[in-house]
């Protein structure tokens, strides 16, 4: 299976996966300091390799700046894709718009014909191998993508810690962000919103929905340049159901789906990056904030900043 893009190798350089936890990276990084530490250093070459294995700590450690570095990585294997796709419909629009000139017979003993069949299979033997090396790449960006999906289970271990990150005073802070009456001199702030639709009464992370939370994504990392070191920040992640009850109780189906369409978001989220201990999960039944239809098949992301 095709690796994440690693395009300054600072996984590579800590010997960790781009999916391990802050603490694995601390560990990789003292087990490797020992070695390579200037105090140890046998040549230049151990000193060189401690300072950009320093680098790639001081960048991996922290949330942030860890998440622009996936970001970028994400962006440049999108675009790299983008191009493979254009490319192949390039050459497959103009294979089949090419006319179909009618050729004289050959005659015998003239080489013209046969020079210019050999040209003609070559051109489509070139063509043919650059759409079989575009189509691997897109191949591998589905298969990285299915990937993506299998650390749902890694994320739900984690639902214990999330719980815990936050004061109370931190959660009543997110609530007045998130309402409609927060005062304009209130110390947090939200610096990112969008809206994930799903279809009705599905929690299926469809193709466009995938590039949908992809660009949300994208969209978090540029946000996050706004927020001064040191500052606490928080992507929240809200769905919503119709009817909190039925006449024979708790709605289950209604709840069901709204709190899948929640866990889809925050394991594609997590899949793509963001760091799990910097998202919170809201789930609201039979009302919706900000006036929003409560039957509205909508799962809200609002990064929220500064809330210490």
């Amino acid at each position: 299976m095709p690796p994440r893009s690693d395009h300054k190798g600072y996984y590579r350089e800590l010997g960790v996966h781009h999916t391990a936890s802050p603490e694995a990276i601390r560990q990789a990084f003292r087990e490797r300091a020992k070695v390579l530490h200037p105090d140890q250093a046998a040549d230049r070459d151990d000193e060189d390799r401690f300072k950009r294995l320093a680098e790639a700590y001081e960048v991996l450690k922290d949330p942030r700046r860890r998440l622009l570095y996936d970001t970028e990585a994400l962006a440049g294997e999108q675009a790299r894709a983008e191009q493979a796709d254009a490319f192949s419909r390039r050459a497959a629009r103009a294979q089949r718009t090419a006319p179909a000139a009618a050729r004289p017979a050959p005659r015998r003993g003239n080489l013209a014909w046969p020079i210019a069949v050999a040209g003609l299979a070559v051109a489509l033997c070139v063509v043919g191998a650059l759409l079989l090396l575009a189509w691997q790449e897109i191949d591998g960006r589905d298969a990285r993508l299915a990937e993506l999906g299998r650390l749902h289970a890694e994320s739900m271990a984690r639902e214990d810690e999330l719980r815990t990150r936050y004061r109370a005073s931190t959660l009543s802070s997110i609530d007045q962000i998130l309402g409609t009456a927060a005062p304009p001199a209130a110390r947090g702030r939200a610096l990112f919103a969008t809206d994930i639709p799903f279809r009705a009464g599905s929690a299926e992370l469809d193709a466009p929905l995938q590039v949908t939370v992809d660009e949300a994504v994208v969209g978090v990392s540029r946000a996050l340049r706004q927020v001064p070191d040191g500052e606490e920040w928080l992507l929240v992640v809200e769905g919503f159901a119709g009817k909190a009850a039925a006449g024979e109780g708790v709605a289950v189906d209604g709840w069901e789906t709204a709190l899948l369409r929640i866990a889809t978001v925050v394991d594609r989220l997590i899949g793509q990056g963001l760091p799990a201990d910097r998202i919170a999960a809201r789930f609201q039944a039979g009302f919706a904030p900000n006036g929003r239809d409560a039957e509205a098949p909508v799962v809200e992301l609002k990064l929220v900043c500064c809330l210490r």
